[in-house]
């Protein structure tokens, strides 16, 4: 569920080239490791879901699994606020 930030990752990735196009070229992997591919990764996510959620004991796991990397994510957002904090 967290990758779902690569739905925006070309458009962050062009609006960059604008403001520092020699530092993106050379260091913007990252951003472009889907280029060309994300609408079909997604699609291809949601056909997998789809499949998935006809099983119910296998839903139920995914649902539990996705809930705890939300949770998991939320704690490392949290943290890193902290640790900001603390920095200032």
């Amino acid at each position: 569920m967290i990758e779902r930030a690569t739905l925006a990752h070309s458009v962050i990735r062009r609006h960059l080239l604008t403001r520092l196009p020699r530092e993106v070229r050379n260091a913007s992997n990252y951003l472009s490791c889907y280029a060309g591919v994300v609408g079909m990764r997604w699609r291809n996510f949601g056909a997998t879901l789809d499949d998935v959620g006809r099983h119910p004991a296998i839903a139920d796991r995914v649902v539990t699994a996705a809930n705890e990397a939300f949770r998991c994510q939320r704690r490392w957002i949290q943290q890193d606020v902290q640790d900001t904090r603390a920095a200032i």
